[in-house]
């Protein structure tokens, strides 16, 4: 235990991105009261494939009413 022992661990990311839908999200809705909208979200890709996406859907704050 008298000497320091240091241990360097170099690693290199070649990509890393994140998980995202193919298609771009319709974020913007016109509808009446009273009114019941289906939407089906786009698929989800991961190009590295080193992920298991997973969406969470949650209304806005102060945009319950």
């Amino acid at each position: 235990m008298s000497r320091l022992l240091e241990l360097n661990l170099y690693i290199n990311i070649l990509a890393n991105t994140h998980p995202d839908f193919v298609t771009e999200l319709t974020t913007a809705f016109t509808m009446a009261v009273d009114t019941t909208e289906v939407y089906k979200l786009p698929d989800i890709v991961d190009p590295d494939g080193n992920s298991e996406p997973e969406v969470y859907i949650m209304p806005m704050e102060a945009q319950e009413d």
